[in-house]
């Protein structure tokens, strides 16, 4: 039970937290007469989003010393832990946030979305795609959010097929997918040179209400290169690219459509020149000498 003498230190700390005090944070435990858990928890959260990471392992240290596992168990999670987590992740220490969720888990401490997403994006640093299922499959119900990150983590490490088990999975959630999905699933088969299975998925996102974004199409471009299919590769740089808004083209898009140029043979000439004079036009590209094909093949 709350002492309600401490009520006006409680609010402070709270102020502390949204605002990212952490030096005032920890002062105001201080005024503490015993290690309080939700105090506790308040500056570690404080630290984390102060980017702290180093001040969240002391205290999150400090409160595993004097808490127990039942109090673990009764409350309603572990926001110093999970803050904690997150920070280490912000910080690429990706190692120790994997191992501090080990610990978490082991503890059976109950850890937020958030914490358990920036563990799952550890992964993406580390190639350990399988530790991201584990993960996923250890959140009672995961977000759209975990599920994406799983997605990428899948994508970096060519398992395309896990990957689309995941879309599935996803639906079977009710989580709907967004851009962010499409785009590491198609950058997943073009890495796995399965193109057949990319271009079904750029194809099924308007059934989904999905619209694909210059990723999608800069991954489905890649994968028909790859796969030496130049001409389904300039049909969709034309009309999806070409033919979208004007802050639709990148350097990425415009690379990849001279690979598809030069792979046409010696008729390409003509089609790399309208190339170059429409990448001029736009602001957000670079001149097409510093895009040539010979210069960036992958």
């Amino acid at each position: 039970m709350f002492d309600k003498s401490l009520g006006p230190l409680r609010n402070a700390l709270k102020l502390c937290k949204e605002e990212a005090l952490w030096q005032r944070s920890l002062h105001l435990l201080n005024y503490f007469p015993v290690v309080d858990v939700s105090a506790w928890d308040a500056a570690t959260v404080a630290c984390g989003r102060a980017g702290r990471w180093e001040v969240c392992l002391w205290l999150l240290h400090e409160r595993w010393t004097v808490d127990t596992r039942a109090t673990w168990k009764a409350g309603q999670g572990n926001p110093g832990c999970g803050a904690t987590i997150s920070s280490c992740a912000r910080a690429s220490l990706w190692p120790l946030a994997l191992r501090l969720l080990a610990v978490a888990r082991q503890q059976r401490q109950p850890l937020a979305d958030s914490s358990c997403n920036a563990a799952i994006s550890a992964c993406v640093r580390v190639a350990a795609w399988s530790r991201a299922l584990r993960i996923l499959q250890e959140v009672p119900r995961a977000n759209e959010g975990g599920y994406n990150v799983t997605i990428a983590v899948c994508s970096e490490g060519r398992q395309w097929e896990r990957a689309i088990q995941l879309l599935q999975l996803m639906r079977q959630a009710t989580r709907r997918p967004d851009e962010f999905t499409f785009s590491s699933l198609i950058a997943a088969c073009h890495r796995s040179t399965t193109w057949e299975v990319a271009s079904g998925l750029l194809d099924a996102m308007p059934s989904l209400q999905v619209t694909p974004n210059i990723l999608s199409h800069c991954s489905m471009l890649t994968s028909y290169v790859k796969a030496y299919h130049w001409a389904r590769a300039l049909e969709l740089f034309n009309h999806a690219i070409l033919g979208g808004d004007s802050d639709s083209t990148n350097l990425v898009a415009c690379t990849v459509a001279f690979q598809a140029l030069q792979l046409a043979g010696p008729s390409w000439t003509r089609g790399a020149k309208r190339l170059s004079n429409h990448m001029g036009a736009r602001h957000d590209v670079v001149s097409s000498s510093d895009s040539h094909p010979a210069s960036i093949h992958a």
